[in-house]
């Protein structure tokens, strides 16, 4: 069952000034509350949303879903080429498949998963801002900056969609035939089902060695490198790193300044005593409602 973050929750999203596309990317969060979605084809651990698949489709599960093609072939959900190549086949008589057209079918089915995974558009943030490694590793080595989200109770917002990651000791497998049903079509409320399914195996599951990184993640289904929107009032803050620059401070107070006023900014501190990341605003009370 996934897991998604509660209304009150503060989401962080760390952030390198020295990436080519950051100041493109402030522009769009402070202006047009627009967050960036990736793949998990540019993701530096190599076992991030891979999970392992399983090639479980039956011959007379694809024998039976061809001939409810036939009945169908302008389904409104099949794809316009595909329905052509319906009707051609359908034309010339040779729709039959053979054992060895079925395997060729299976091993289509299994390339189409893989993109359909590879297309799917990812954004991470996480429950914490006070630890080290996350800032060493996403936000300069602390000279960069992490962008503080509070989740409202809309259903209109692309937060409402961020769920929890689950951290693992083994790899979850992903039937192919979860995606062949997904395909296949149905009811919504079914449909819905299988799509989280598939969402929550194949990009809400993590290496257990990443447990430190309290990660949440938003999935649309085929809008990777594409935009998604936020509300206005789910932006509350900018916390720029302990060893930010006063030259990243400066021109980020103007781009706030001039684009959205009420975002606070603020700077973190290294604590004296612990291997912690101080936050000055408290922006942890919210968190334990879920954790």
């Amino acid at each position: 069952m996934i897991k998604y973050v509660d209304p009150g929750t503060y989401l962080f999203r760390f952030m390198d000034h020295r990436s080519e596309f950051f100041w493109n990317a402030i522009a769009d969060i402070l202006s047009e509350q627009k967050l960036f979605l990736n793949s998990r084809t540019n993701f530096n651990d190599p076992f991030d949303s891979q999970p392992v698949l399983k090639d479980d489709v039956k011959h007379s599960d694809i024998r039976r879903y061809f001939e409810r093609m036939k009945r169908d072939p302008l389904h409104p959900n099949r794809h316009p080429l595909t329905s052509v190549q319906l009707l051609n086949l359908m034309a010339t008589g040779k729709f039959e498949l053979r054992r060895d057209q079925v395997r060729n079918v299976k091993e289509g089915q299994r390339r189409n998963a893989i993109r359909y995974l590879d297309q799917g558009g990812l954004l991470s943030f996480s429950l914490t801002a006070e630890n080290p490694l996350l800032w060493g590793h996403y936000a300069a080595s602390s000279a960069g900056i992490c962008v503080v989200f509070k989740r409202n109770a809309s259903r209109q917002s692309a937060l409402s969609l961020c769920a929890k990651v689950s951290y693992v000791e083994e790899r979850p497998v992903f039937p192919i035939s979860l995606y062949f049903r997904l395909i296949e079509g149905g009811n919504a409320d079914g449909t819905k089902a299988i799509a989280e399914k598939i969402f929550s195996l194949s990009y809400l599951h993590k290496d257990i060695h990443w447990k430190h990184e309290q990660e949440a993640r938003i999935f649309f289904p085929f809008r990777a490198f594409q935009k998604i929107k936020f509300d206005r009032d789910e932006l509350i803050g900018i916390i720029l790193g302990p060893t930010c620059s006063a030259e990243l401070e400066a021109k980020l107070k103007a781009e706030v300044k001039s684009r959205q006023p009420s975002v606070s900014l603020h700077k973190a501190t290294l604590s004296q005593t612990k291997f912690k990341i101080v936050i000055p605003h408290n922006f942890s009370a919210p968190r334990s409602m879920a954790a």
